[in-house]
Formats: structure tokens, C-alpha cells, sequence
């Protein structure tokens, strides 16, 4: 059934109540016009429970049905269900079509001692989901155990459109003040015709005679100016059973002073009705005030709700802080559409701001719009902030969009933003700000070096939420060792109330359980909180971090868990620096001088890989990879989880090597025929933490890459000095020729795509697992094998991250060398000699152990040469001759 819900839906309604009976009409036609696509704000109005002076009986379903019979027909359709469609807080009953029947079915509560009453009242929240119309629900009593049942409300259906109410009726049938009081809600017809009805939240209690409240204080929504005329307004609701009349007064005061009051007066306020009043008009002067509504109805029974208080502020006309920036060389802003804004073309601001607060855009509490932004210049940021308090400063909690990267100047990229439940009503500035590298969101008011800024207006509509606490992060790494670990979390407040509310972290299976409390926080605030230490012992686990704010309005937000492993030790790390590079790019010596140095200062743990762009070096696949996550040239990736300059490759790498890997990696049983260039190696991985989605991945980079022609030659905006010192590049002329270039570090192929070779490990790997999966390729004839690498990775496909890397040369430790039939040594098994026959020219001579060790050395050999092992020990050797032309490779082994 396609269900939409419109506003004309209750003119479609044929509604009957009994006499005696006095239902909330205006409330119900309320809550249908703001329903859109869900049945989730259908809350009760403030202080709804005051309505009832003793309350007799509640029941929000939390215990199943106990205690609560079904008669008549549809005994198995009435049950529990674990949500909250009619509006409160799940679980709630439900009454569904499923068994079919026909005839009368009612759900009958436990019994209730009503002695000493007249009458009562009885309120719930329900929503009734039709499939189509004629058929009735209604709530009926009785003191005779349901022998004799008497009618209290009812509502003959004949509408297929949705329904949500918040219900009030004062309960006056013969049954009240028994001691055996019982009611039911009672469906009558084909069941076939209603899809569900939900019920929550039923209260049965002492009706109070007087009591009215302010519900609402209006007028303040937007920026408040000085030298206006300001008219407040207030929503004010009458919960007692009587009809009153009374005074409402507004008093704005400035510290203890009080600056203006104005007084009106209500007439023959009903019971449930509600009334605007307006105020007299305040004619501003900037400062700092405090609005107050007070009802003032004697004999009010519950003056708690009776006053209300609202600060605002009235802001200097001439204040407002104007950002600069410089987007002359096309950085900031070409095109910007969003929710009804259409800016296209709209060039260069002056001083880098431009004010087009005439163009408005109209966007919805909780609704997501898209938004087109292109600049005109590669490597932008960009941020959007709303001014939703007013004050006419942009926050960091008014940010809808943070920091978004655009790669590609002339691209226009297309940006879902959502607007937070926390948003405020009403028109507001709006500022997008865009610049070149630096993040914008620090500081709204910056002037930029590069980039621009330009306001907008954008009228927000819908609700706000009130309560609403939630868990944005678990703040614990995936795995770590055992010992005393500090679960933390963050906690935000996306209402607009500030909250007080206790957090827990439970961690099912050790017993653990931490509760903190959280004070005063403030709208769009977040909280980090840090709970009592955990004793973990190896394993893993399921972290669980909850809210318990009383009357959230948003419970789907309140939990969030995440899987921790504890690891039994700490596998060996190598942190994997992917850099991008073109010798096009005149800046990129810079990460040729930053790679080179982390490999001299971390050789056992750096791996670092040049990605070449558009030169006669680029890998397709891999650049086409690696250059989306890129912001500019040159840039690099820590294990693809942090963007950096190569100038701060250094502290990134710090930071990932804290990380405990979730295994270790390994290359082995590797082969390679010289003469075909077949090349197969293994990777092999022991998990110490449960995973899912891995995959293995393998690279083969190349050092000291030469070449001539175009595109070899390296462009140097170093050279000359005027930068500042570059590795000796300021001494080199620009570009560098191609011949006085050598290239390091150059990926020459990716083995398993950029993400990884798919089904190279399960689905889910569980801790103390080990798995391998095995590479084949073929090195091309060009490539230089005395200096080629190979590296492996595991990346984790859920973040895109690599977790952990291994290197090894492809010319050492490999006892499974194919033998080159034109190097001839002997004798073999030798013990204290051996003899080498070159089939070059010239050449060096390398003697490697089977673990890839160099043992032994002899440089500039002619066409034969001897060497002397008498210090090797038993065992296989590999020998490599290399000389300016050629590789060759074999094996001897020694015998003592």
C-alpha cells in the first residue's frame, strides 16, 4: 500500500464520540499535518501526564501483555511489537489483520480499583494503518468482568488514509469507582480492512480541575535586530477538565531588570484546547534579555508548567563579520546550487566574499538536498555553515558540510547534505566557503590566500527535535593487546533542549559494565566520555556504548556497538607510504627528497611506493586508483587512512605505527625464471584479531629507473633556490634533463587491482587463523630485476586502509631459483672453492644465503673467476652475476 499522508485526511473522516466523552480534536488534526513519511513525532504535548492528578494505571508494554486478556474473536492477532509507531518508546501493542476474522475483539486491561472516583481520565498514543475503510475501534468499560460493557469513545472508520493521535477522554460510565474497573480497546469489523493498529503509553488516572500551561514561547526564531518592532507570541494549553478563563503576562528583562511586560487576558478556555496570544509590540535596543510567559489562572493545580523563559539576543544592525580571500586565479567558487539557490557563473568575488543573501534557498528539518559546487581551480575545500542560533557566528556545530574535498577544478561535484534534527526554524544566513589545500571550516570569518566565500539565506521548516541524545563513534582501535584498555566514545546532543542523561558501556560475555554521567550538554555539543578501565584479556568482543536520556525522541541513534579484538601479541609492522608523482609536476622533487629520506630512516618499517601520473612511468590501474584519493601533486597516503604532504609523511607514520596490526604478513616460496621472466611468490598472513572483507594485494616497484625522450625530463620549480633548499634539486636547472635523472621507488605493476585480489581471503577470518594466496606474473625484459621489489599488502575493504606490508627484493632469498644454463659453475657440491665462468664480458659476482642474506661478494670478474667459500656453512647458496648488460643466476651447494 502506497501510503501518503496529506492534510485534507481528516476531512475524509467520519468521527463518532460518545457522550461523556470529550476527545482532542485539535491535537489529532495537529499531529496529522506534520506526519510526512513516518508515523515517529505522533508525542504527546508537554505535560501531558499532568492532565491527571493520581495516575491509577500506566502501561507502556514493556512487560508483553501481562496481565492484559483478549475476548472475543482475534485472540492471536492482538501482541507486542518492538517499535514505536504510535510514538513512544518501543515496545507497544499492536493489533494486526493476521489470522482473518470477522466480528469483535477486545483487548481488556487488568483490573483497576477506581473506588472513591467519579471519573478518571484516560489518555493513549495509537496509530491505525488501514487497508481499507469500514470498520471501528473504540475503547469501551465495564466492573462486571465484561459481562456488561460501556462505551467511552469510538470511531466508526471510513478513510483508507493513515492515522495518529494523541487521545485524552474523561471517563464517566457507570463502571468508575469500582473496585473491579476494567477497559479495553475493541475492534469491530473484518479484520482484512486494517493492516495494524498500534497502541502505547495508556495511562488511567485522577482528572485535574484546573491546570493550564505555557506551551510554547514564538517570535524569536530569527535574528533579532535593535531599533525593531518585535511581537512575541505564546502557545498556551488548558489540561484541566474545567473551562477557564485567566491572564497570560510577557515580561523581557535584561539581567534583573525588566525592560517591558504586556498582559492579556484568555476567555472560556476549554479542557485540551489550545490559544495563541499575542503580546503588544517591543520596540528593541541591543543587549541581552530573558522573554518569560506566565499563565496566572487561580486555583491552578500544577503550577510547574505555568512559565516559561527564552534568552535571546539583539544584535548590532552594523555587525556582521565579512571574510576575504583571493580567488583571481580562478580558486573559490564558478557555480553553487542548492535547495532552490541557482548561482551559476558567478565569477570572482571582490576581496574574495560575495554577498548574495537576496538568493534563498527552502530545505526541511531532516531532509537531504543536494548541493552543486565547481570551482576553477584543482585541489579546493569546501564548507557550508547555517547560522541557526542567530548570533551571527558561524560555529563549528552550525557546520552541514565539512571540509569536502573537490579534486578537479571545472568539475562540478554533486554533495548530499542532510539537515540536522537540531536545526532551527525559520530564515537564516548561510556561508559556503571555498579555498585552495587548507581546510576551511577552522575559522568563518578567515581571509583566505587562495579561495572564496559568498553568503546565502535559507529558510528552514519543519520541527526540531527536542530530546535527542545519541553515540556518534566508539573510540577504540579495532585491535589491541591485553591489559587494562579505556573504552571511550562520543556523545552528541542533536536536540535542541540541553540534556542531562547517564551513558553505559557494557561489554557482554566479561561482566563488564561502566555507567558515566553526562551534565548540561548544549545543542549540537559533543561529549568524549571515557569510561572506568576494562581488564581485557585476550579475544573477541562487541562493545556497546548507550544513551538513556529520558523522553528521547530519536532511540534508533541512542546504541552504537563495535567488534574489538584483543590480539595475543604485536605481529611485525611496516607502514606502506603510497606518494603521487609526475615528472610534469614541478613540485614533485619534494617527494622524491621525503620518500628517500623516510627510507633511510625507517628501512625495517617503511615501505614507500612512487605512483607515477601521466608520465612514460604511470601504472593505469594503479594511478587511476590512488589519484581520486589525492588532493593535489605531489600527495601522498599512510596506508591509504591518512592524506598528507611528503614534507609530513614522517609524523603520519608515527601515528600508524602505534597501531597494532591485525596480522602479520609475509612473502615466501617465491620463484623466479630468469630466462621468462615467470615470477610467483606467496603472501602469508597470521590473524590475531576476527576480520571480515580482507583482501591480499601485491606491488612490484623498480629503484634507479632511467629514460629518454619526452616525458623523462623531471620539471624542478626548486631549481635556482628561491624555495629554499630541496635535496640538491635548487641546484639543478628546470626541468632536470632526462639524462641526470634516476627514479626510485616507481610502481611498475599492481597485482591485485588497486583494492586488492578478490576471494584472496574468506569472508571473515577469525582470530589465530593463517591464510596465504599465491601471486604469478611475468616481469618484462626491460625492467632492471637486480632492482625490483616486491610488496605486499592486506587491506581491509571496509575502510580502504592497508592494516599491514612486507618487501623483499626479487633477486634475494630464493632457494627456488630457476637456473640460468649459461652460467657455468663448478664443482657442485664444492667445499672450498668453486669456479665461475662468466658468460659476460665483465661483471660482479653476489652470494646470497637461502634466507636472502649476502654472504659473500666479488666485483669487476672477467670471463672466469675463482672464489673461495671455506667459511660459508653447509648448505644451498644462490649466485648472481651481474654485469652492465645481463643477470645470471644459479645454484651451488656446500658440503664440508
Amino acid at each position: 500500500m502506497n501510503r501518503k499522508f496529506t492534510l485534507l485526511f481528516l476531512l475524509m473522516l467520519g468521527i463518532t464520540i460518545s457522550i461523556n466523552t470529550m476527545a482532542q480534536r485539535n491535537m489529532n488534526r495537529q499531529h496529522a499535518e506534520k506526519r510526512k513519511t513516518a508515523l515517529l513525532k505522533n508525542s504527546p504535548p508537554l505535560g501531558w501526564y499532568n492532565s491527571s492528578r493520581d495516575v491509577l494505571f500506566f502501561e507502556d508494554f514493556s512487560d508483553d501483555l501481562d496481565g492484559w486478556t483478549v475476548a472475543g474473536e482475534g485472540v492471536d492477532n492482538w501482541q507486542t511489537f518492538d517499535g514505536n509507531s504510535a510514538g513512544g518508546n518501543p515496545p507497544e501493542a499492536l493489533m494486526w489483520y493476521n489470522p482473518p476474522f470477522i466480528g469483535t475483539s477486545r483487548l481488556i486491561s487488568p483490573i483497576v480499583n477506581t473506588s472513591g472516583y467519579s471519573n478518571i481520565n484516560l489518555s493513549f498514543l495509537h496509530a491505525i494503518l488501514p487497508w481499507n475503510s469500514d470498520f471501528t475501534v473504540g475503547v469501551e468499560t465495564t466492573s462486571d468482568g465484561g459481562t456488561t460493557w460501556n462505551e467511552v469513545w469510538s470511531m466508526n472508520w471510513t478513510s483508507t488514509s493513515d492515522y495518529a493521535a494523541f487521545e485524552v477522554f474523561t471517563v464517566t460510565t457507570p463502571d468508575v469507582g469500582s473496585a473491579n474497573f476494567q477497559f479495553c480497546f475493541k475492534f469491530d469489523g473484518n479484520s482484512q480492512l486494517i493492516e495494524r493498529w498500534y497502541i502505547d503509553n495508556v495511562a488511567l488516572g485522577d482528572p485535574i480541575l484546573k491546570d493550564v500551561a505555557t506551551r510554547s514561547i514564538m517570535g524569536l526564531e530569527n535574528q533579532i535586530y535593535g531599533d525593531e518592532s518585535l511581537i512575541i507570541s505564546s502557545q498556551v494549553n488548558n489540561y484541566g477538565s474545567e473551562t477557564v478563563s485567566f491572564d497570560v503576562k510577557l515580561s523581557i528583562s535584561e539581567g534583573s531588570n525588566v525592560v517591558f511586560e504586556s498582559t492579556k487576558q484568555l476567555t472560556d478556555l476549554a479542557f485540551n484546547e489550545t490559544a495563541i496570544v499575542n503580546f503588544d509590540p517591543w520596540t528593541t535596543v541591543i543587549g541581552d534579555y530573558t522573554a518569560t510567559v506566565s499563565t496566572m489562572l487561580a486555583g491552578d493545580e500544577f503550577p510547574a508548567n505555568d512559565q516559561r523563559e527564552q534568552s535571546f539576543t539583539v544584535y548590532n544592525p552594523d555587525y556582521y563579520c565579512i571574510p576575504g580571500g583571493d580567488c583571481s586565479g580562478g580558486d573559490g567558487i564558478i557555480d553553487f546550487t542548492f535547495a532552490g539557490i541557482e548561482n551559476l557563473e558567478s565569477g570572482c568575488s571582490p576581496d574574495g566574499y560575495g554577498n548574495y543573501t537576496n538568493l534563498q534557498a527552502t530545505a526541511e528539518i531532516g531532509s537531504t538536498y543536494t548541493a552543486n559546487i565547481k570551482s576553477g581551480y584543482n585541489g579546493q575545500i569546501a564548507s557550508i555553515w547555517i547560522d541557526f542560533n542567530h548570533d551571527l557566528v558561524f560555529s563549528p556545530m552550525e557546520l552541514i558540510l565539512t571540509d569536502y574535498e573537490m579534486e578537479l577544478g571545472g568539475t562540478t561535484y554533486n554533495i548530499d547534505i542532510t539537515i540536522p534534527e537540531n536545526g532551527t526554524p525559520g530564515l537564516h544566513f548561510m556561508r559556503v566557503g571555498v579555498s585552495f589545500y587548507y581546510p576551511t571550516s577552522p575559522d568563518a570569518c578567515a581571509t583566505l590566500e587562495w579561495g572564496e566565500w559568498e553568503d546565502y539565506s535559507i529558510l528552514i521548516t519543519g520541527n526540531s527535535t527536542s530530546l535527542n541524545a545519541g553515540v556518534t563513534s566508539i573510540n577504540m582501535v579495532p585491535v589491541m593487546l591485553a591489559g587494562n584498555v579505556i573504552p571511550k566514545a562520543t556523545i552528541v546532543n542533536d536536540g535542541i533542549e540541553t540534556i542531562s542523561f547517564p551513558v553505559t558501556c557494557t561489554i557482554p560475555g566479561t561482566g563488564y559494565i561502566s555507567t558515566i554521567d553526562v551534565s548540561n550538554l548544549e545543542i549540537g555539543q559533543e561529549y568524549q566520555a571515557t569510561f572506568a578501565a576494562w581488564p581485557a584479556t585476550v579475544g573477541v568482543y562487541n562493545v556497546q556504548v548507550q544513551t538513556y536520556l529520558t523522553g528521547d525522541e530519536n532511540p534508533g541513534n541512542d546504541m552504537l556497538s563495535k567488534p574489538i579484538s584483543i590480539a595475543p601479541y604485536r605481529p611485525d609492522k611496516k607502514v606502506v607510504g603510497e606518494e603521487g608523482t609526475g615528472t610534469w609536476c614541478g613540485w614533485c622533487p619534494r617527494g622524491a627528497v621525503y620518500m628517500d629520506s623516510m627510507a633511510m630512516k625507517h628501512p625495517d618499517t617503511w615501505i614507500g611506493i612512487a605512483v607515477h601520473n601521466s608520465d612514460p612511468m604511470v601504472v593505469d590501474e594503479y594511478d587511476a586508483g590512488i589519484a581520486p584519493l589525492l588532493f593535489g601533486y605531489p600527495g601522498g597516503l599512510i596506508e591509504r587512512a591518512l592524506e598528507r604532504d611528503p614534507s609530513n609523511f614522517e609524523n603520519a607514520y608515527y601515528s600508524r605505527m602505534t597501531r597494532v596490526a591485525p596480522a602479520t604478513l609475509a612473502i615466501s616460496d617465491k620463484t623466479f625464471n630468469i630466462s621468462t621472466g615467470e615470477l610467483s611468490f606467496t603472501l602469508t598472513s597470521e590473524f590475531v584479531a576476527t576480520v571480515t572483507n580482507f583482501r591480499f594485494n601485491a606491488v612490484l616497484t623498480e629503484n634507479g629507473v632511467t629514460g629518454t625522450g619526452v616525458g623523462w625530463a623531471q620539471a624542478n620549480n626548486y631549481s635556482g633556490g628561491t624555495q629554499g633548499p630541496m635535496g640538491g634539486f635548487e641546484n639543478l636547472p628546470n626541468p632536470v634533463p632526462a639524462a641526470d635523472m634516476v627514479y626510485d621507488h616507481v610502481a611498475r605493476a599492481i597485482l591485485g587491482g588497486f583494492a586488492g585480489a578478490e576471494g584472496s581471503l574468506p569472508a571473515t577470518v577469525n582470530q589465530g587463523e593463517t591464510f596465504s594466496y599465491t601471486f604469478n606474473t611475468t616481469i618484462p625484459a626491460d625492467w632492471d630485476v637486480n632492482n625490483i621489489e616486491i610488496v605486499g599488502m592486506l587491506i581491509d575493504q571496509n575502510t580502504g586502509f592497508i592494516e599491514n606490508g612486507a618487501t623483499e627484493e626479487l633477486v634475494t632469498g630464493m632457494p627456488n631459483v630457476s637456473e640460468n644454463k649459461y652460467l657455468n659453475i663448478y664443482p657442485n657440491p664444492a667445499r672450498n672453492m668453486i669456479q665461475i665462468l662468466n658468460p659476460s664480458s665483465s661483471g660482479n659476482v653476489f652470494i646470497y644465503n637461502i634466507n636472502g642474506q649476502l654472504v659473500a661478494e666479488k666485483h669487476d670478474i672477467k670471463d672466469s673467476c675463482t672464489l673461495d667459500i671455506s667459511n660459508l656453512e653447509n648448505g644451498t647458496y644462490i649466485i648472481n652475476v651481474v654485469s652492465d648488460k645481463a643477470f645470471f643466476t644459479s645454484k651451488v651447494t656446500v658440503i664440508k
